[in-house]
């Protein structure tokens, strides 16, 4: 800053020079995105290395070539912003606290009352029509996506305190189990018992004849074997119509990384299929699913008190293939 004495006036001029100041850098982020041009290449060069109907082969060179298709990327993480309030209720919020200022200084003017009464009466239904709206459009957009829908609930809800379930500790043939590891080995042996062992609380004069447990149960002439075998244009239908914005389930394959190749997977895939069913052996890597123990009442170190949920995230080759089988046996019932 610099003081200048003119003889023009007797008041001191100022001359500033300020220097340009660099805005703060966005936030960024890095990302793992797949380069889907070499995932394609890459599922091409290995497809024909594949035994026929092996789905354990066909899986983990999906797999394979989705990892080694993966790429580094930088995005910018944009401002947060505000998701029903709009500039239009800015105004009106603004005007209604002016009005409120000048009530207050003059608070025996009944029309200058009035008028600050109606604008917040306005203001409180235009806040509410604008977020009944904007709610609205929101839960429309997740009405066919169950796991968006949950997760905009619990953003609207904003719950503070979430209640973990998980024990620190559980007490096993008077032993004590507190590693995390260990506790939830604990739970999954249980849970995968406790269905044969109350099995065997039941008489067995109905293990012997469960027609007797059953009474209208009628024998089918339909089995498994009698099914048609699908086809490639069968199956092709089916990833056509899966939604793209599905999440990834456990084994790591989503929807998109699928439809990419279709072409490709679509006779292997086949394959695999009617392999399946002429079998009848379901691979075990797509039985699993995400359990969750909920604590329900009584000791909190006895696993008994717990309930299982399961959070099952289908993968997307299980969703061709249930809309396959769910068409074959829905076919059959029509017949019969």
């Amino acid at each position: 800053m610099i003081l200048i004495n003119s003889p023009l006036s007797d008041h001191k001029q100022i001359y500033l020079e300020i220097n340009k100041i660099k805005p703060p850098p966005r936030a960024c982020c890095q990302y793992e995105a797949i380069d889907y041009r070499k995932y394609y290449d890459h599922v091409e060069q290995e497809l024909p290395k594949l035994t026929n109907g092996d789905y354990a082969q066909l899986e983990n060179v999906i797999k394979m070539c989705l990892d080694i298709s993966k790429v580094r990327k930088t995005k910018i993480l944009n401002p947060p912003q505000k998701d029903w309030i709009n500039q239009k209720i800015i105004l009106e919020i603004n005007e209604r606290n002016l009005l409120w200022v000048r009530h207050k200084d003059n608070p025996h003017e009944e029309s200058l009352k009035e008028e600050f009464t109606k604008k917040r009466q306005h203001v409180a239904k235009l806040i509410q029509e604008t977020r009944d709206q904007y709610h609205y459009k929101e839960f429309t957009k997740c009405s066919t996506k169950p796991k968006k829908m949950w997760t905009l609930i619990k953003t609207l809800a904003a719950n503070k305190f979430a209640c973990n379930s998980f024990p620190d500790k559980l007490d096993i043939d008077s032993l004590a189990v507190t590693d995390p590891f260990n506790i939830c080995q604990t739970f999954n042996k249980y849970f995968a018992n406790i269905g044969p062992q109350l099995a065997e609380c039941i008489p067995n004069y109905y293990h012997n004849n469960f027609h007797r447990a059953l009474p209208q149960v009628t024998p089918s002439k339909n089995c498994i074997s009698s099914f048609e075998p699908c086809t490639e244009k069968e199956i092709l239908n089916i990833i056509l119509k899966l939604e793209s914005s599905c999440s990834v389930g456990l084994d790591g394959l989503s929807t998109k990384a699928i439809k990419s190749i279709r072409n490709l997977i679509c006779n292997k895939l086949t394959e695999c299929f009617n392999g399946l069913i002429c079998d009848g052996i379901f691979p075990n890597t797509l039985k699993i699913a995400k359990v969750t123990p909920i604590y329900k009442s009584g000791s909190n170190t006895d696993p008994g008190n717990y309930r299982p949920i399961s959070h099952y995230c289908p993968p997307s080759i299980v969703k061709n293939f249930r809309k396959s089988f769910t068409h074959k046996i829905t076919k059959l019932s029509t017949h019969d």
